[in-house]
């Protein structure tokens, strides 16, 4: 789904008008407070497994359509449809497709239109290596859409999935590579291109600072003004697949780490981040999995005045740095908030045990929390705060030391023994 002003386009990929899963799109106008259809979508070349309506995007009097399935240079080569607004009637403009169409390069898999450029993944492309991905940029010219560029990223390579989510404003081409590795399997990445004129250059390529394995940050994209939305909806603050969005920031040519956000209510599998929007400064999530009317039925939620937001600083850790197994061990804890908001804590203990999410605690209170190993070795205890808005903070971190445990040789005769273990027998048949 898209929206602009008093108009939203939705996507229906698996429509049948055309044949199954033929796919359409629908045009709603906002009159007040209502919302009616005003226009059903359909491409003039329509048939099915096109998936027309697999991802859309609306910008004044344009819509644009991708249909990953269509099949001209092969089997889900993938095409985007342009429709142009006259009144109350889209008319179809334009049918874009690449100039080097392939077979499954899942051209139209995510698009993005803003003013005269439109922005088209292939996340399936294999420039870089089978499954790479890449981005197409089609620059409008009257009522001719002409490809403009391709963008591939600086480190490509393959099943990364380059293009599965784009989003363009102004000179600014937001784009997802949610299978990256940089920190871990399909842990994720994203990256901003910057236009200079007819040229589009990757000016940084954006890792979470926590990023983990699985995280699939840069699953789904949202770019407007300074701010640049990225869902990692496999992140796991609030349990596994929970979900998370991280929001940058971009001061001068450097994007850095504004928040990141959490559902208050999250609880795993809920997808968190599945899909992301900004407009000014209101963002909305989309929690595919959210136990919302019904499990799994999914939920979105709406975060305003997202400029504002600021997360709790790093835990600060106290206690003790080394220890014996099977002995508890008390460590002070505390978070600051600048809002003077409630705060709550995740420990990780570093033997694969971890609190849940603690609280709600006084911003800045200490608080009390107790563990026990049960095994040799070093530990890294981290501990991260959230508060009640769902911004959270980075880890705080306090390696603790288990030493090996130490066999009693305090007798003279064990360790005797111990050096010259054939003495053994003869005592032994001393003994006897």
């Amino acid at each position: 789904m898209s929206i602009n002003g008093d108009y939203a386009v939705i996507g229906a990929s698996h429509d049948d008008d055309n044949g199954y899963c033929s796919g359409s799109a629908y045009i709603f106008k906002r009159d007040g407070t209502v919302w009616y259809e005003q226009s059903k979508l359909l491409p003039s070349d329509g048939k099915e497994d096109h998936n027309f309506g697999y991802s859309v995007s609306i910008d004044g009097d344009y819509a644009i359509i991708g249909a990953v399935g269509y099949d001209d240079s092969g089997w889900y080569s993938g095409s985007a449809y342009i429709f142009k607004r006259d009144g109350t009637v889209w008319n179809e403009q334009s049918k874009l497709l690449p100039s080097d169409g392939e077979v499954y390069k899942h051209f139209g898999r995510s698009v993005s239109i803003n003013g005269d450029y439109v922005v088209i993944g292939a996340s399936h492309d294999d420039d870089n290596g089978y499954c790479s991905g890449s981005v197409y940029i089609f620059k409008r010219d009257g009522t001719v859409w002409n490809e403009q560029s391709k963008l591939l990223p600086s480190d490509g390579n393959e099943y990364e999935y380059f293009g599965r989510s784009v989003s363009i404003d102004g000179q600014y081409v937001l784009i997802g590579a949610w299978a990256d590795d940089d920190n871990g399997y399909r842990s994720g990445s994203a990256y901003i291109f910057k236009q200079d004129g007819d040229i589009w250059t990757q000016q940084v390529k954006l890792l979470p600072s926590d990023g983990i394995t699985c995280g699939y940050f840069g699953f789904s994209v949202s770019i407007d003004g300074d701010y640049a939305l990225i869902g990692a909806d496999g992140d796991d603050d609030n349990g596994d697949t929970a979900g998370s969005v991280y929001v940058f920031k971009r001061i001068g040519a450097t994007w850095s780490k504004h928040v990141k956000l959490l559902a208050p209510d999250g609880i795993e599998d809920d997808l968190f981040g599945w899909s992301v929007t900004i407009d000014g400064d209101n963002v909305i999530i989309g929690a595919r999995g959210a136990d919302g009317n019904e499990p799994g039925s999914g939920s979105a939620y709406v975060f305003k005045n997202i400029s504002e937001f600021q997360s709790p600083s790093i835990p600060s850790i106290n206690g003790p740095t080394s220890g014996k197994v099977r002995v508890k061990y008390t460590f002070l804890i505390t978070a600051i908030d600048p809002n003077n908001d409630y705060v709550y804590y995740f420990i990780d203990w570093g033997d694969n045990t971890n609190s849940g999410w603690l609280g709600p605690y006084d911003s800045g209170k200490v608080i009390n929390a107790s563990h026990t190993w049960l095994k040799q070795g070093n530990f890294n205890i981290r501990v991260k705060a959230k508060n009640t808005m769902g911004a959270v903070s980075d880890w705080g971190t306090l390696t603790i030391k288990m030493p090996r445990d130490k066999t009693i040789t305090s007798s003279p005769l064990l360790r005797f023994l111990e050096r010259y273990p054939l003495m053994q027998k003869v005592l032994l048949s001393l003994i006897k």
